[in-house]
C-alpha cells in the first residue's frame, strides 16, 4: 500500500486498501477499519466512479454497519449501489446489497432487509462470489429464525453445503454451529446435539467453544443426562 502510494498509483492503492479492509473485517477488526477508512475514503473520493473507489466505499459501509452505525452505513451504501449499478460492477453490487439489507434489518425494517439480502445472495451466486453468498446467508439468518424456523434450518444447511464445497473452515464451523440451533428450533434435539458435538470435535478456538458447549449442556440438562 505504501509503495503504491509513493509511486503515485492511487487506483492501485485504493484497491490494496479495499483488500486490506476486507481482510481486517473478516478478522473482526471493524473498529480499526472504520477509523482507517474514515480517514482514507475522502482522500480517494476524486477517483469516483472508478471501481477501485466504489469497492473501497463498499467496505466503508460494511465497517460502519459492523460498528452499529447502521444509518450511516445505509447512507454510504446508497452511493455504492448507485455507482455499482451504473457501472455494472456486479460483485460490488451484490456485496453492497447484503450490507444494505443487513442495515435495514438492524433498524427494524426486517422483512425488507431480508429481501434485499436475498437479492444480493442471488447475484453473488450468479457471479461466483461465494464469500458474499455466505455473508448474506449468515446475516439473513439473524432474523429468519423469528419468522420461519424451518426456513431458517434449510438456509443454514444451504450455507453449510456452500462452505464445505469451497473448503472454508471458518464459515463451515459457523454454519455447523447454527445448524444445531436450526435443528433445536424444530424439535430435532438429537440432530442438534450431533451438530454441536461436531463443532467441538473440530477443536475450535477456546472462545468459539462456548456456544456449542452451551447447546450441548442445555439439551443434556433438559433430558436429565450427564453433562460433559
Amino acid at each position: 500500500l505504501v509503495h503504491r502510494t509513493e509511486i503515485g498509483d492511487r487506483v492501485a492503492a485504493a484497491r490494496t486498501m479495499t483488500e486490506l479492509a476486507r481482510s481486517m473485517l473478516t478478522g473482526r477488526q471493524a473498529e480499526r477499519v472504520l477509523a482507517m477508512l474514515d480517514a482514507a475514503v475522502p482522500t480517494f473520493a476524486d477517483l469516483a466512479p472508478d471501481p477501485a473507489f466504489v469497492g473501497l466505499e463498499a467496505q466503508h459501509a460494511r465497517a460502519a454497519f459492523l460498528r452499529d452505525e447502521h444509518r450511516r452505513s445505509l447512507e454510504i451504501v446508497e452511493r455504492v449501489l448507485e455507482a455499482s449499478e451504473r457501472g455494472d460492477l456486479r460483485a460490488i453490487l451484490a456485496d453492497a446489497l447484503v450490507t444494505k439489507g443487513s442495515g435495514l434489518a438492524a433498524i427494524g425494517r426486517i422483512r425488507e432487509g431480508m429481501g434485499v439480502i436475498e437479492t444480493g445472495e442471488r447475484l453473488a451466486l450468479a457471479e461466483g462470489r461465494t464469500s458474499t453468498v455466505l455473508r448474506g446467508l449468515n446475516n439473513r439468518l439473524n432474523d429468519l429464525a423469528d419468522f420461519d424456523p424451518r426456513a431458517y434450518r434449510d438456509a443454514v444447511l444451504d450455507g453449510l453445503a456452500v462452505a464445505r464445497r469451497v473448503g472454508d473452515r471458518a464459515w463451515m464451523l459457523q454454519f455447523l454451529l447454527l445448524s444445531g440451533f436450526g435443528a433445536y428450533a424444530v424439535g430435532e434435539w438429537d440432530e442438534a446435539l450431533d451438530r454441536w458435538q461436531a463443532v467441538l470435535a473440530e477443536d475450535p478456538e477456546p472462545g468459539d467453544r462456548l456456544v456449542p458447549l452451551f447447546g450441548v449442556v442445555s439439551v443434556r440438562s433438559a433430558r436429565g443426562e450427564p453433562v460433559p
